[in-house]
């Protein structure tokens, strides 16, 4: 079983890289559908920031969204990357860990 198959559903993956700027963000359901949910275009400083910004207010007005721990659950996808990386907080940690990196 892969990663990706052992994660709580919903989550988003986040899709993109520093170099382009370009992000986008899609969201999968608890029934393992994936639909895109926006897209950020030529933000080389603060892309991956604004994604993560973009997920925590939709999340706040869309609380179906949060996994069985009442968490955000967050997969990076960066092109070429070899090993992408897993995240979930609660709310609160999201949004802290956001303005700490």
């Amino acid at each position: 079983m892969s990663n990706v198959e052992k994660f709580t559903k919903p989550y988003f993956q986040i899709y993109g890289s520093q170099e382009t700027g370009d992000y986008i963000i899609t969201g999968v359901s608890k029934s393992g559908t994936s639909e895109v949910l926006h897209e950020i275009k030529q933000n080389r400083n603060t892309g991956l920031k604004e994604a993560r910004l973009w997920i925590f207010r939709y999340v706040g007005t869309n609380q179906e969204w949060l996994n069985a721990h009442r968490e955000i659950g967050e997969y990076v996808v960066k092109p070429k990357r070899l090993k992408n990386s897993w995240r979930s907080a609660s709310l609160e940690e999201y949004i802290s860990n956001i303005y700490n990196t």
